[in-house]
């Protein structure tokens, strides 16, 4: 029978994966490096250093970023 497989999305990581010194892309903002990452709760806040926009302050759960 034919059929397709469907490739999978790259999925946004949890909020605890995150750690100082990881890549990131955000979809809109774009490629960024992490330069502090702090558990708080069930969500991670993070500053990220984006080469486009500058640093922003960010919690994960929200922000949606894959790590490169």
């Amino acid at each position: 029978v034919g059929g397709f497989t469907a490739t999978p999305k790259a999925a946004p990581n949890p909020a605890g994966s995150f750690n100082v010194g990881d890549t990131v892309v955000h979809k809109v903002i774009g490629q960024g490096l992490v330069l502090v990452a702090k558990q708080m709760g069930g969500d991670t806040y993070l500053e990220v250093a984006f080469d486009k926009v500058g640093t922003k302050k960010i919690f994960a759960n929200y922000a949606k970023m894959t790590k490169v």
